[in-house]
């Protein structure tokens, strides 16, 4: 994990992705980046924690 990223950067555009460029959120929900932050949250220190 290298940093936080705000709100305001993913509603932007931005995507989460892994280190080789996989999108992190792209099978977890619908909404994919744009998900309900609890949802991305808690994906994300899933993730993190692998």
């Amino acid at each position: 994990m290298k940093g936080l990223v705000s709100e305001a950067v993913r509603g932007d555009g931005a995507r989460l992705v892994t280190e080789m460029g996989k999108p992190i959120m792209e099978d977890v929900h619908s909404l994919k980046d744009l998900a309900p932050r609890h949802i991305v949250t808690d994906d994300f220190f899933l993730f993190a924690a692998r």
